[in-house]
């Protein structure tokens, strides 16, 4: 525990250091009350329940916190303030929580971002990135479509500022751009293959013929001799060998 509370203490140490420094800002400064205020603000409106000591169960609670989140932050694609800036497996990491989260069918979702295969001769982050970059096109083509669907032709798309809002995977389905691919539905996640052999995998051996004479090394299998017609020990040779 005084580990934690030394931890916690750090924690605390960076918001008091920026927000000294956010007072003497020449552009909208703020304190370290003006923090305060922000959070507790956020904590009465996405989970006013839970502070007015209301029995609430915590399915509950999670519904509502990100009910009211989406009504803070109305975006026009589930994708918005995403940075793909940042690593190419983070970021597709991101990418497959915020769809899925918005019912992004588990087919839609490619392989190429979800199964990345590392070799000498591929370069293995910027392919994950361009595969990722192409996912996204396709996730803000099929909700422009979807937008385009719901406000019919009666609104201009300019004039359009309804929030995006919640998906249906029929929605999802019946939009998505008619170039991609569809793969089998699987529970999204990202995977890595290699060229390399597995480490700690044990060798294969298989057992072939090797012409020559008897030793101890090898097993050899009875023949009968045709003169004496009796069993000898000099037929065909095996030994086991490694594939």
């Amino acid at each position: 525990m005084n580990q934690l509370r030394e931890e916690l203490g750090d924690l605390l140490l960076q918001v008091l250091f920026h927000a000294r420094i956010a007072e003497d800002a020449a552009l909208l400064p703020f304190t370290i009350d003006d923090v305060a205020d922000t959070l507790i603000r956020k904590l009465a409106n996405r989970a006013p329940g839970v502070l007015a000591g209301q029995e609430i169960s915590l399915h509950e609670q999670m519904a509502q916190w990100e009910e009211r989140k989406a009504a803070e932050k109305s975006r026009n694609s589930v994708l918005d303030e995403v940075h793909t800036g940042q690593p190419a497996l983070a970021l597709a990491q991101k990418v497959i929580q915020r769809v899925s989260k918005a019912g992004l069918p588990p087919q839609l979702i490619p392989s190429g971002i979800t199964s990345i295969r590392v070799s000498a001769e591929v370069d293995a982050e910027n392919s994950l990135r361009a595969a990722i970059l192409d996912f996204i096109d396709q996730v803000r083509s099929a909700e422009k479509a979807i937008a385009a669907a719901r406000r019919g032709d009666s609104v201009a798309e300019e004039l359009d500022v309804t929030p995006i809002g919640t998906i249906t995977a029929e929605e999802w389905l019946a939009h998505w751009p008619s170039g991609a691919s569809l793969v089998d539905a699987a529970p999204a996640a990202v995977t890595l293959e290699t060229d390399e052999p597995a480490l700690g995998s044990e060798p294969v051996f298989e057992t072939v013929d090797v012409p020559g004479e008897a030793d101890d090394a090898l097993e050899t299998s009875p023949e009968t001799d045709p003169a004496t017609g009796k069993e000898s020990r000099g037929g065909s040779k095996k030994r086991k060998g490694r594939r």
